[in-house]
C-alpha cells in the first residue's frame, strides 16, 4: 500500500531520482507522485542522514572515466556481441552528464527487401525493468550485459523517451518480450548519452537482425522509425532514408493509418495507445523530412488517416487510457464547437505538423495565390488562439517544460519562417549550405505582401525565446528549427546593419551555444554549426 510523509514535516525519505535532481520528494511508495508523472523509474534507498561512521567504501575504478569518443570508428567484426563491449568500461551513473565531445560515425546498414504481414505482435506490459541504480556489480560477462542493458534502457527513457514517447511507459515495459532487435535499437539509442559504450556496435546488430525480420510488425516499424530519427541527426542521412522508408513500408501494409486496422487492437489499452503514437510519430517524422527536403507531399500523408489521437504523457505513463480516443476529424472540428474538450499536447504537436504540410504546398511556389499563401498565415497565426487553457504555457502541471508542446511550438515557428522567409528580401546564400540537410540554399519566391520579412524575423526570434527556456531534454528536431533561426537572424542584420545589432548577435550566440550543445550527441548540428559559425563571424 502506499504511504505519504507526514504534512508539514520534511520527508527524511527520497527517491533515487529526486535526490540525483534536487528536487522535493513527497515519498510516497511504491512511486513518487513526480516519477508516475513523468513515467521514470522510482526506487529508494535509506538516508544517511545523521549516521555516524565511515562512508561506504568506493568501487574499484569509481574515477576512471573512459576516453572520449572522437573520429571515426573502426571496422568491427560483427560476431562480437555490443553488449559484451559496452560491458567491458565502467558504465556511467545515469545522473551524470556526458563525458565526451563529438560523435562516432557507424556503418550503413542492411535493409531487407521481401515483407510479409504479421499484424499480431502480443507482448506483455506487466514486467518492470531493474533499476541500474539497484543492480550489483556484476562478475561475470553474462550477467555484466544485462546490467549494461538495464543501463543503455534507463538512459533511453530519461533522455529520448520523453520526447519521442511512442514505446510502452516504463511502468508497463514488458521488455523482456519485445523482440531482441527493438531492445537493441533502444540501446542504440541510449549509447549516445553513454560515453563508455560504442554505438556502432550496436547499429550494425539491429541491422542484422531488422534484415533476418521480414515480417512486417508494430516492432518492426518502431525499430525503424527509432532508427531513422537517430540516424538522421547523426548526419546519416541515406541510411535514415532507408530506415524511414521501411518504417512507412511496414506501416501502410499494416493499416496503422486505419482505426478499423487490426494492428491498432489490443486486449491491453496500453498497447494499443504505443501502436496510435507510432503511427502518428511516423507520420510527423515524415512530414519533418519532407519539409527539410522542400517536398510538397509525402508518402504517409497520401492517405485517408483515421487512427485515434494519442492521450496526455501522465495518463500513458500510468496506464490510464481513456477509453474513447478523439479522432482526426473531431480534433479538427474543435474550432468550430460549443463544448470546450481537452486534447493532448500530442495533439496539438500533430496539428502544428499539418499546417507545415500546408505550408509545403505553396512554400516553394512562385505561382502561389496571394490569397492563398494569406490562408496559410491566418493558419499559423490561428494555431496559438485555439489552444485550450490548460495549452496556453509550455510548462506543465509540474512547472516542468512540456516536451510536446515545446516540439508543436517549434514546429509553428518553423512553418512561419518556411512560408515567409524565401519571399522576404532576407535570404543569404551560404557557403557549402547543400552539406548539411536542414541548411540547404533557400530560393527567393516571388513576394505577396511587404510583411515577409517582418514575420520571418519575428518566427526566429520566437524561436530563440524557445532556446532560452530551461529545457533539460532536446528532441533532435529541435536542430534545424535552430539552424533555419540563426540563418533568419543573419540575414535580418546583414540587411539591417546597425539596427538592434546587439540583440541579433544575442539570439544567433543563443542558439549556436545550444546547438554547440547538441553537437555533443548528434552530428548533424556539428555539421549545421561548422556552416553558420564563418557567416556569423564575417557579420559580427
Amino acid at each position: 500500500s502506499s504511504r505519504t510523509p507526514e504534512s508539514g514535516r520534511p520527508s527524511l525519505l527520497a527517491c533515487l531520482e529526486c535526490r540525483q535532481k534536487h528536487l522535493k520528494c513527497d515519498a510516497v511508495t511504491p512511486r513518487c507522485s513526480r516519477c508516475v508523472v513523468r513515467g521514470l523509474d522510482c526506487s529508494y534507498t535509506p538516508s544517511r542522514r545523521g549516521c555516524v561512521g565511515r562512508s561506504r567504501k568506493r568501487p574499484l575504478g569509481a574515477d576512471v572515466l573512459s576516453p572520449p569518443r572522437t573520429g571515426t570508428t573502426g571496422s568491427l567484426t560483427t560476431s562480437v556481441s555490443p553488449n559484451t563491449l559496452a560491458s567491458q568500461k565502467d558504465v556511467p551513473s545515469p545522473s551524470r552528464g556526458p563525458q565526451f565531445q563529438g560523435q562516432a560515425s557507424h556503418p550503413r546498414p542492411n535493409v531487407a527487401n521481401g515483407v510479409s504481414v504479421n499484424p499480431a505482435a502480443p507482448y506483455s506490459h506487466k514486467m518492470t525493468v531493474r533499476s541500474v541504480a539497484d543492480a550489483p556489480r556484476p562478475p561475470q560477462s553474462a550477467t555484466s550485459a544485462d546490467h549494461t542493458e538495464a543501463h543503455l534502457l534507463n538512459l533511453y527513457y530519461t533522455h529520448f523517451h520523453p520526447t519521442h514517447p511512442i514505446l510502452l511507459p516504463r511502468g508497463h515495459h514488458g521488455w523482456h518480450a519485445y523482440p531482441n532487435y527493438l531492445r537493441v535499437v533502444v540501446q542504440f539509442v541510449g549509447s549516445h548519452w553513454a560515453p563508455s559504450a560504442p554505438s556502432a556496435p550496436f547499429q550494425a546488430t539491429a541491422a542484422r537482425e531488422l534484415e533476418a525480420t521480414p515480417t512486417a510488425s508494430p516492432h518492426t516499424v518502431q525499430a525503424y522509425l527509432l532508427l531513422a530519427i537517430v540516424l538522421h541527426a547523426g548526419n546519416e542521412l541515406r541510411n535514415a532514408s532507408k530506415a524511414l522508408d521501411k518504417a512507412i513500408d511496414h506501416a501502410l501494409m499494416l493499416r496503422m493509418y486505419d482505426a478499423q486496422s487490426p494492428t491498432l487492437r489490443s486486449s491491453d489499452p496500453v498497447v494499443e495507445e504505443s501502436h496510435r503514437r507510432t503511427w502518428w510519430e511516423l507520420w510527423i517524422t515524415d512530414g519533418y523530412c519532407a519539409a527539410l527536403n522542400r517536398q510538397p507531399s509525402w508518402r504517409s500523408d497520401g492517405c485517408i488517416i483515421s487512427t485515434p489521437l494519442p492521450c496526455e504523457e501522465p495518463s500513458y505513463s500510468q496506464g490510464i487510457i481513456p477509453l474513447d480516443a478523439p479522432t482526426p476529424q473531431q480534433f479538427r472540428e474543435r474550432l468550430f464547437a460549443d463544448d470546450d474538450q481537452q486534447y493532448s499536447s500530442y495533439c496539438y504537436r500533430i496539428e502544428a505538423m499539418r499546417i507545415i504540410s500546408r505550408v509545403l504546398l505553396v512554400a516553394s511556389s512562385c505561382d502561389a495565390h496571394p490569397d492563398g499563401v494569406q490562408a496559410v498565415d491566418n493558419a499559423i497565426a490561428g494555431w496559438r488562439h485555439h489552444l485550450s487553457d490548460n495549452k496556453a504555457g509550455i510548462l506543465d502541471e509540474l512547472g516542468e517544460v512540456d516536451q510536446l508542446m515545446f516540439q508543436a511550438h517549434t514546429f509553428i515557428q518553423f512553418a512561419s519562417i518556411l512560408l515567409h522567409f524565401p519571399r522576404s528580401e532576407l535570404p543569404l546564400t551560404f557557403p557549402s549550405a547543400s552539406e548539411v540537410a536542414c541548411a540547404r540554399e533557400i530560393a527567393p519566391v516571388t513576394p505577396t505582401s511587404t510583411q515577409h520579412a517582418i514575420k520571418a524575423t519575428a518566427a526566429s526570434k520566437e524561436m530563440s525565446n524557445l532556446a532560452a527556456l530551461p529545457v533539460e531534454h532536446y528532441s533532435p528536431f529541435f536542430i534545424c528549427g535552430l539552424v533555419f533561426s540563426c540563418m533568419v537572424q543573419l540575414s535580418a542584420c546583414y540587411a539591417h546593419s546597425g539596427n538592434c545589432f546587439e540583440q541579433h548577435q544575442d539570439r544567433v550566440a543563443l542558439m549556436t551555444g545550444v546547438l554547440r550543445s547538441l553537437g555533443r550527441r548528434w552530428e548533424i548540428a556539428n555539421c549545421a554549426l561548422a556552416r553558420l559559425r564563418p557567416v556569423a563571424n564575417e557579420i559580427f
